[in-house]
């Protein structure tokens, strides 16, 4: 069975597997704002030591926390789920700390 009847058949939301979002500063990153599928992050840090948490949420620092990490400063992290963990509402990911820069995987749902 080809990917094209597979798609055909309804059973993925979308053609494509795991995308991703940069995230390039601290403060909020809205990744999606419909339900989708959290895979994981990959996060950097410069000069100071930062957090990075990921919400269950479409806009803001608030619902059920998805993942969670604190990273010293100059070094980095990653997460990788290989279940993913399902967002109901849309997944916004919240960094405090300067100089951090990174990306988040997810499964979008369309």
């Amino acid at each position: 069975m080809g990917e094209d009847s597979i798609r055909e058949q309804g059973l993925f939301d979308v053609g494509y597997g795991v995308v991703s979002v940069a995230i390039t500063a601290t403060g909020i990153t809205i990744v999606a704002t419909t339900g989708a599928s959290y895979h994981g992050f990959k996060l950097i840090s410069s000069a100071s030591a930062c957090t990075i948490k990921v919400y269950d949420s479409i806009a803001a620092s608030t619902g059920n926390l998805l993942d969670v990490a604190f990273i010293t400063a100059t070094t980095g992290t990653s997460t990788h789920t290989w279940i993913p963990v399902k967002a109901k509402v849309g997944i916004v990911v919240c960094v405090t700390g300067s100089g951090a820069s990174g990306i988040a995987f997810y499964g979008p749902k369309g």
